[in-house]
């Protein structure tokens, strides 16, 4: 991905909008994203958030999972290279990663059962092993 997108953008009649979006898949990995994002020639580094499906939003894992996360995504984007290249929507998402929770719905439980029975059909590394609040949200139903 990372050779494809310099040379893509390394182009000189395309312009780039980096825009990834933030889930409790992604969420841990978020400073190390904005550091790459750094080092690429991109125009713009936009902040979105996952809506659909609902299950996997960030705010359904717990805050004691998320300690430090703000400090070190505040530390990435005050670093960056082209601050003025950064949606403001990240400012908001500093502000919120470890103070906005949510419980899990049943219906959203029953999603992500069935979306971490998915995940670990196709990858090695099982979804509990991955995100360690796994078995807090998959509870019973």
């Amino acid at each position: 991905i990372d050779k494809n997108f310099r040379k893509l953008s390394n182009t000189s009649n395309v312009r780039a909008t980096l825009t990834p979006c933030i889930s409790q898949l992604n969420l841990h990995g978020i400073p190390d994203f904005i550091q790459w994002a750094d080092s690429t020639e991109h125009n713009w580094l936009a902040h979105n958030d996952v809506i659909y499906p609902s299950c996997l939003s960030y705010e359904l894992i717990p805050l004691k999972y998320r300690k430090g996360l703000k400090g070190k995504i505040y530390n990435a984007l005050k670093n960056t290279n082209r601050p003025k290249r950064i949606s403001p929507g990240w400012f908001r998402f500093i502000d919120q990663v470890e103070s906005t929770e949510r419980e899990i719905t049943k219906e959203e439980r029953i999603n992500l059962r069935k979306l971490s029975d998915l995940w670990n059909y196709n990858n090695n590394i099982k979804y509990n092993d991955f995100c360690p609040w796994a078995n807090e949200l998959l509870g019973a139903i």
